[in-house]
């Protein structure tokens, strides 16, 4: 029994002594951040840091906020050599420019007479949004009969081969219709070009032989209007109709037509903000380069053209364009929702809503004008 004992305490003793050979504390530093071991023989911390502070606290780097002496410091403020980005050749953003714009053709057949609305779009999403007119698309909010007669509207793309599309509206914008829906059956219709703009959904191929693409040409766009000034140089392109442009089959088979212009003058619609800009006259001053591109020299859509002076001539016709960034205000305005916010998410579901909720509203205001 005596010897039983003195084993127990050995044993007891050995293990105190190990414990106490690797003992370790906790130092908790002042402001309560990060939790250091620090060994008691040797007092070397075991973890590494380069501050105590919390993370999300640590100022970015800087010359005056990190000691020279520490290696690791050095290395995150080390002269990084800015790259430089060449900016895009007129050629280039005329060929992909020249791929986003589309030609909007509506055509109305009664037993008396055809009509036909010729217009521009450019695609500003791959998956087939046209940004245009609402003076051009609001015939895609009429239905296929109606007092007019028969439309049929199709989103013609030349470029890079000729397609045929059909198209749904995704957004048009109520308070156009308010001011508009009686120009509807106005061959000269007057406006500023408040409000004047609409989103189609590019739906399926007007042949069925047409293979879908997967992704459509587009161009980038600017809701800013910080860099619009006088003088800047900028490229146009639409689907206009020329003086010779005056029969159904003249009209159906339309080229795009782009050229380089100026910001010649700037307006606005309220007091302060920059909302429509003159781009002079040009081979575009024609009927049909509604809703073209207005491109700026960093490849951005800035605006789209929609309206014109009267002239007698082309080069008597100075061309206007409203900018992207009224757009974008005027759908936040009436909406709560930017063109970011209204292209993100399902645009079928979106356009799906639009037609149900709000369209039917639009199409009965412009049949009670006709």
């Amino acid at each position: 029994m005596p010897i039983i004992t003195a084993l127990r305490a050995l044993f007891t003793l050995l293990v105190a002594g190990f414990v106490a050979l690797t003992a370790t504390t906790v130092v908790g530093p002042p402001d309560g951040g990060i939790v250091l071991r620090q060994n008691e023989m040797t007092s070397e911390r075991m973890l590494p840091t380069l501050t105590e502070k919390d993370p999300t606290e640590i100022p970015p780097p800087s010359s005056t906020a990190i000691q020279p002496e520490d290696p690791i410091a050095e290395t995150l403020v080390a002269p990084v050599t800015p790259i430089s980005i060449p900016r895009l050749s007129t050629s280039i953003i005329d060929t992909q420019t020249r791929g986003a714009v589309v030609h909007l053709l509506c055509t109305t057949r009664s037993s008396r007479s055809i009509r036909i609305t010729t217009g521009s779009g450019v695609i500003i999403d791959p998956r087939g949004i046209v940004l245009t007119n609402a003076h051009v698309s609001q015939f895609w909010l009429l239905p296929e009969e109606s007092q007019l007669g028969r439309t049929e509207c199709r989103v013609r793309a030349t470029i890079p081969i000729d397609r045929e599309y059909r198209a749904e509206v995704l957004h048009f914008p109520t308070a156009w219709i308010t001011a508009h829906a009686k120009d509807i059956d106005n061959k000269n219709p007057k406006g500023t070009g408040e409000n004047d703009y609409a989103l189609l959904r590019i739906t399926k191929p007007v042949n069925a032989t047409y293979v879908f693409p997967p992704v459509f040409p587009f161009v980038t766009y600017s809701v800013s209007d910080e860099r619009i000034d006088e003088g800047d140089n900028i490229l146009i392109a639409a689907y206009p109709a020329t003086k010779d442009a005056d029969s159904t089959s003249d009209l159906n088979s339309l080229s795009i037509v782009s050229t380089t212009a100026r910001v010649e003058s700037i307006f606005t619609f309220e007091r302060t903000t920059l909302d429509l800009i003159s781009l002079g006259a040009s081979a575009l001053s024609f009927k049909g380069s509604s809703g073209g591109a207005v491109m700026n020299d960093d490849n951005q859509l800035i605006g789209i053209i929609t309206t014109s002076t009267d002239g007698a001539s082309a080069m008597e016709r100075e061309l206007r364009a409203i900018t992207l960034a009224h757009i974008n205000r005027s759908l936040f305005a009436h909406t709560g929702e930017s063109l970011a916010g209204l292209l993100s998410g399902n645009l079928e579901t979106k356009a799906a809503t639009f037609n149900t909720s709000v369209a039917p509203s639009l199409t009965e205001a412009l049949l009670s004008e006709l």
